[in-house]
């Protein structure tokens, strides 16, 4: 390697892991590493390195092996990540996780760690988010793009030694360029123990879990004062407890009064969303303002017309669920009139004429020849009803009634959470192999109350949209 980086620098920044793992999928909570490779890196020349495969103990996907090269056969007789844990603990001990994405790699090592009951925390720098400030100006800031606009090597593309490598010479080249000391910066805010509140004893913060989960920030009566949600709270936690420079108001008052933390982990992050939510309107904690748009007034609702056509109508929230809520009309409207014209829809079965129990008169999109005669029963309903249904398939629901199963607070557990006539009931956790029925699962709900059923269905129908790794589970027996 060059070795352009000077001995100030070299003291000034410590020393650095750098690190890339190949995996079995896409979730560290449930795959596993099949590759590992790390540089030991001391800001001049790469002083010890660890390539391995992983014996995962489960079957590489055929997609994941046309990708990278791993094989089922090549893992077998790897060593298992138990086995490796004690040399990966060792060469990144006293060292800054480094890697492109980071908090990828980092989640799958913290995981193995944790599957064998060890903690693994290291302070941690992110190539990409480095590149894009020190070195701005590229289309694409994927390592492989990076490496070819840059003339860096990188060779044994998707294998974890080659893609490790070519991440060690990009950060060189960013330490070499790094004229406003970003790579400071970067580390100050990854020293997240630096700075802390007067009132809350380090201790308090340093067995916090780097888990999904909702947070509780207490004065010092205990009161809640401020509530929040993370995919890693410990990191969320210490993020928001840093007195930035030149912060007042809201956030400098809750770095001063906070004396106290707690917790509860969820596992899934639609529970931490929905049990966010729940807690701000329960304990209505003064640092925490209910967002204007959840704050909703005005819903998209569909009724059957006296034809049979599906017809979809913007109103006022009423006891009955809208597909979907809006603070105000005109974003109702605005976003009801977007599917019309995506999905070619009758102007008057959506409300935009009156009205649409009327069967006889022409709407003004038909007489422009958008609409295809649904208004007077030139086409069939079904095939109508058909492209009503794709355009809400993002706001409608697979079931009335139906769990939702995820990823649970251990590896073994499960999360559930439950929908009862397209409302949101509660949520639990439970061990599979206890579990016979969907009855079983039902006993594992703890009711939650939540008043805004309206938002709460927005968060459900979002991460049902955004998360295609969980299992919808229908519900008859009720």
């Amino acid at each position: 390697m060059n070795t352009f980086a000077s001995a100030t620098i070299i003291s000034f920044y410590g020393m650095y892991a750098i690190v890339d793992v190949e995996t079995t999928g896409g979730s560290a909570k449930t795959d596993r590493i099949a590759e590992i490779a790390i540089y030991r890196y001391d800001g001049e020349r790469i002083v010890d390195s660890f390539v391995s495969l992983i014996n995962p103990e489960v079957k590489m996907p055929p997609f994941v092996s046309k990708l990278t090269g791993i094989t089922n056969a090549m893992l077998e007789k790897a060593p298992r990540f138990a086995d490796v844990a004690e040399r990966i603990a060792q060469i990144t001990h006293d060292a800054v996780f480094v890697a492109h994405n980071v908090d990828f790699d980092y989640a799958y090592v913290r995981s193995e760690f944790k599957r064998l009951g060890h903690v693994f925390e290291r302070r941690r720098l992110c190539t990409v988010n480095l590149s894009r400030h020190i070195l701005p100006g590229f289309q694409s800031y994927s390592l492989g793009n990076l490496c070819r606009d840059l003339q860096i090597p990188l060779h044994d593309r998707h294998r974890a030694g080659g893609d490790a490598l070519a991440t060690t010479y990009l950060f060189e080249l960013l330490l070499k360029s790094d004229k406003e000391q970003v790579i400071q910066q970067h580390l100050d805010k990854s020293n997240l123990y630096k700075l802390l509140p007067p009132g809350l004893p380090p201790q308090t913060v340093e067995h916090l879990p780097e888990e999904t989960g909702v947070f509780y920030f207490h004065d010092q009566s205990g009161k809640v004062i401020f509530v929040g949600k993370s995919a890693d709270m410990k990191r969320r936690i210490l993020l928001y407890l840093q007195p930035a420079a030149g912060s007042k108001g809201k956030h400098q008052k809750i770095v001063q009064k906070t004396h106290h933390i707690s917790y509860q982990e969820t596992g899934s992050e639609l529970i931490a969303q929905l049990l966010e939510l729940y807690e701000i309107s329960k304990l209505k904690p003064a640092y925490n303002r209910e967002s204007a748009t959840r704050k909703h007034r005005f819903g998209i609702y569909k009724y059957s017309n006296t034809g049979g056509y599906w017809c979809l109508q913007v109103k006022k929230l009423t006891k009955a669920m809208p597909l979907i809520g809006f603070a105000k009309e005109e974003y109702a409207l605005k976003s009801l009139r977007k599917k019309a014209e995506e999905f070619a829809l009758c102007t008057r079965l959506c409300g935009f004429e009156p009205d649409g129990q009327d069967t006889t008169a022409e709407c003004t999109g038909y007489l422009l020849k958008i609409c295809k005669g649904a208004c007077i029963g030139a086409e069939k309903t079904t095939t109508y009803n058909e492209r009503v249904k794709k355009a809400v398939s993002e706001w409608d629901l697979p079931a009335d009634n139906f769990f939702i199963l995820g990823e649970g607070r251990t590896n073994t557990e499960k999360s559930v959470v439950q929908i009862e006539g397209a409302r949101f009931v509660g949520f639990g956790f439970y061990e599979p192999e206890f579990v016979q029925s969907t009855a079983d699962i039902k006993n594992c709900i703890k009711p939650i109350a939540i008043a805004n059923q309206t938002e709460a269905m927005k968060l459900v129908k979002a991460y049902l949209k955004n998360n295609r790794l969980d299992k919808i589970l229908r519900n008859q027996n009720t």
